[in-house]
């Protein structure tokens, strides 16, 4: 009885809080970033031969990365209904996790001592940090309120 009565307090805790109205989008982009930064990873490591040359030029996908999020701002901007705001968050973490995905790279590159590093540590860093943010705002606030009325009980 009482691992069932835990069992429904962790259900509880992940769909009233992460899942709230509030923290509906914050929590798309949080699983949009983390899928599509796998995605990218995944087809890095899986299938490194499949790139996109136009005209001679290798096309990253940060390039695809800067395309969602401007197309997310903009839906963004101009919707007023929830449904469109969850598509530009769920373009949004899509958008963030290609553009993180290749940030090693980006900084590596432009480095005078560095040789361009695509499985660079700074990714892992910014991965890191992104994580942590989007983790802080899903969850810090309503662990907040709980532990509030739980004081005050």
């Amino acid at each position: 009885m009482n691992e069932l009565n835990l069992k429904n307090k962790i259900k509880e805790f992940f769909y009233i809080d992460s899942l709230h109205e509030r923290k509906i989008v914050p929590f798309l982009i949080f699983v949009s970033f983390i899928t599509s930064f796998l995605v990218g990873r995944g087809f890095a490591l899986f299938l490194p031969q499949k790139i996109i040359i136009i005209n001679g030029y290798h096309i990253h996908h940060f390039f695809f990365g800067i395309s969602f999020i401007s197309i997310a701002g903009i839906t963004a901007l101009i919707s007023h209904t929830l449904k469109k705001i969850k598509l530009a968050s769920v373009m949004f973490g899509i958008g963030l996790g290609l553009m993180t995905d290749e940030i090693g790279l980006l900084l590596t590159c432009t480095s005078e001592n560095f040789v361009c590093n695509y499985w660079s540590r700074l990714t892992y860093d910014f991965i890191v940090i992104i994580i942590l943010i989007y983790l802080i705002i899903i969850f810090f606030d309503p662990m907040w309120l709980k532990r509030k009325k739980a004081l005050k009980a």
